[in-house]
C-alpha cells in the first residue's frame, strides 16, 4: 500500500499542490476555477533562465569547454533546445522515476532506498565547488550501494552495452569522491526496449576500473582525476579573463568541430577538403544550445585561426600516411588501412 501511495501522492502534488510552469491554479480570490484543468500547462517547466553557473556539474565534466564557458558566463543561448528534445529529456527523467520505483519495490524490504541526494565536492584548486545528485542509493544493513541511472537510445544504447561512457564515469567519480560508499554502480536501460546493462566502478590508487553485470575481471578506464580538475581551472580562469577556451576537452582528448558554409554564415554537416570528408561534431551540429554563437559569430581573426587549426590536423595526418575518419560521435580517428597517394 505505501508503494502505492508514494507515486500517488507524487502525483497530486504535481496537480494541485505544487503547479510549476504554468502559473497560478486559483483566482485572485484563492477558488479555484470552475473550468477543467489545463494539464500539461500546469506541469510544463519553468522558462529556463541565462544565469551565470555557481558549480561545477558533475553531469558535465566531460564536453566542450568553451560551452562550459558560454554557461558560466550567461551568454545568450543562440539555439534554444527543440520541442522534441525536451520530451526525450522529460522522458529520461521518468524513466528514473520508475527506476527508483523499482529499487523501492525490491529493497524496501532488505533496507533503505534514498533518490536525488544532493554532494557538494570542494577541490583546493578549484574556486568553485563540483555539485550534483546521486540518483539512488541503497543502504542494505549497512552496506550502501550508489546507484548512477541512465535512459539511453538508439546508437547510445549500443555504446553503452559495450562499455560505459566517459561523461557517466567521471559524474560517478565525482560522486565516490564527494560521498564514499561500499559499491557505485554505472547503470544504463533503452527507453524503448528496456534492453540495459550494470556496471561496477571502483577506484584504487588514483585509478578508475568498471567490471560488467559484477563479474570478476575488472577493466581499467583511461581517464585521469587531475586531468579533469586541470580542464575545470583552465575554465575558471577562462571566465577571470574573459578569454573563450580552445574547443578540445583534455580530458579524453576530444575536439569539437564544426565546417561553415563558403558564406561563413551556415553550420553544415561535412565539407570536403582535398576530396576528403570531415563530419562537424554531433554536437555543434544539433545539440549545443550555443553553436550559432560559437561558430557563426567569430570574427574575421578567430575565424582564420580556426581554419589554421584544421588545416595543421590535416597535415598531421597525412605526414602520417593516413586519412582522417571523423565517426558520428565526432571523435577523430586514424585509419592506417587508407593510405594516400604520395
Amino acid at each position: 500500500m505505501l508503494l502505492l501511495a508514494r507515486p500517488l501522492f507524487w502525483l497530486l502534488s504535481l496537480l494541485w499542490l505544487k503547479p510549476c510552469g504554468g502559473g497560478p491554479m486559483v483566482n485572485e480570490n484563492g477558488a479555484f476555477p470552475d473550468a477543467g484543468l489545463d494539464i500539461l500547462r500546469i506541469l510544463a517547466p519553468p522558462p529556463r533562465e541565462d544565469r551565470a553557473k555557481v558549480s561545477h556539474y558533475a553531469s558535465g565534466l566531460v564536453g566542450c569547454p568553451r560551452k562550459d564557458y558560454f554557461r558560466w558566463t550567461a551568454a545568450p543561448i543562440s539555439n534554444p533546445r527543440s520541442e522534441s528534445s525536451k520530451k526525450k529529456m522529460e522522458a529520461g527523467v521518468l524513466a528514473h522515476d520508475m527506476f527508483s520505483m523499482r529499487l523501492h519495490r525490491h529493497f524496501d524490504r532488505h533496507g533503505e532506498v534514498t533518490s536525488n541526494i544532493a554532494v557538494e565536492l570542494v577541490d583546493s584548486r578549484l574556486e568553485y565547488p563540483i555539485h550534483g545528485y546521486i540518483d539512488d542509493q541503497v543502504d542494505l544493513q549497512g552496506v550502501v550501494h550508489v546507484v548512477e541511472y541512465k535512459s539511453t537510445q538508439y546508437r547510445t544504447t549500443d555504446r553503452a552495452l559495450e562499455a560505459p561512457l566517459d561523461s557517466g564515469l567521471l559524474q560517478l567519480w565525482a560522486y565516490m569522491r564527494a560521498k564514499p560508499a561500499n559499491h557505485h554502480y554505472l547503470v544504463y536501460e533503452d527507453r524503448g526496449s528496456k534492453l540495459g546493462v550494470s556496471y561496477e566502478v571502483t577506484e584504487k590508487d588514483e585509478q578508475l576500473f568498471w567490471r560488467k553485470n559484477s563479474t570478476t575481471l575488472w577493466t581499467p578506464v583511461d581517464l585521469s582525476w587531475e586531468a579533469m580538475i586541470k580542464k575545470l581551472v583552465m575554465i575558471e580562469k577562462a571566465v577571470g579573463s574573459e578569454e573563450a577556451p580552445d574547443r578540445l576537452d583534455p580530458v579524453t582528448n576530444e575536439r569539437y568541430v564544426a565546417y561553415l558554409s563558403k558564406d561563413g554564415n551556415k553550420i553544415q554537416q561535412t565539407k570536403t577538403v582535398d576530396g576528403e570528408t570531415f563530419r562537424t561534431h554531433w554536437m555543434c551540429m544539433g545539440y549545443c544550445e550555443y553553436r550559432d554563437h560559437c561558430w557563426l559569430g567569430m570574427n574575421a581573426a578567430q575565424a582564420e585561426e580556426a581554419e589554421a587549426a584544421r588545416v595543421e590536423a590535416r597535415a598531421v595526418i597525412k605526414k602520417r600516411g593516413g586519412k582522417a575518419i571523423e565517426a558520428e560521435d565526432g571523435k577523430l580517428s586514424f585509419d592506417p588501412g587508407k593510405v594516400q597517394e604520395a
